[in-house]
């Protein structure tokens, strides 16, 4: 298993920089904002995609060209890349990457025989904007076995790039999985407050949203 960890340099200096600069390159003062908890990072691990697909765009339940749309629940995952400061992150790019309605990735198998979704993107880019705000629609990932009784909980990888460099990699879980409780890189965060901080919310004025803040230090 993958276990590269985020540049700690660059995050530093991305930080720094989005405390002064607007998007324009121009000192700004920023208002006093409440601080906030960090996301915990996590491992890339062995799925991210060594081939990106051509149609990489915010939609990753319809291909290009295809007529049918992937298999499974249609979810829409919406956040933003903020600082602990609570100042927002813009101009940074946003990846997604996760399994398919079956419980398998689109390159590495999780499973034998390998069970794809032809009409799945399995991956998703896009840039924030002056907000911070990142937006994607895909499919609710299905748990897969990763062999000597661990389990995976349904899970979606993200990845922050500066200047196509990466800085800091987190998954986001779903709330209310009986799964989570036995997930072993869950469990391996350690405390119940790294842990929520990991899970997403439920958009209470639609069913099939998720919200999900990336916050940096």
């Amino acid at each position: 298993m993958n276990r590269k960890r985020p540049n700690i340099q660059a995050r530093k200096l991305i930080s720094r920089r989005a405390l002064l600069m607007g998007t324009g390159g121009v000192l700004m003062a920023r208002p006093a904002m409440a601080a906030l908890l960090p996301t915990p990072d996590e491992i890339d691990g062995p799925f991210y995609p060594l081939r990106k697909p051509k149609d990489s765009d915010i939609d990753l339940t319809q291909i290009a060209g295809h007529t049918e749309r992937a298999k499974g629940d249609v979810i829409e995952v919406m956040g933003r890349l903020l600082l602990v400061s609570g100042a927002p992150l813009a101009d940074m790019q946003v990846e997604l990457w996760q399994a398919n309605s079956f419980g398998d990735y689109a390159e590495r198998t999780t499973r034998l025989p390998p069970k794809s979704d032809p009409n799945f993107q399995g991956f998703g880019a896009m840039t924030t904007d002056k907000t911070g705000a990142f937006r994607f629609y895909t499919i609710k990932p299905a748990p897969y076995d990763l062999g000597r009784g661990q389990i995976r909980t349904p899970h979606i990888h993200f990845m922050v790039r500066a200047k196509g460099k990466e800085i800091f990699t987190t998954q986001m879980y779903f709330p209310g999985e009986r799964l989570n409780k036995q997930d072993p890189l869950l469990i391996m965060q350690g405390s119940k407050s790294r842990r929520n901080r990991m899970i997403s919310r439920k958009d209470k004025s639609e069913a099939s949203r998720y919200l999900f803040d990336i916050v940096l230090e």
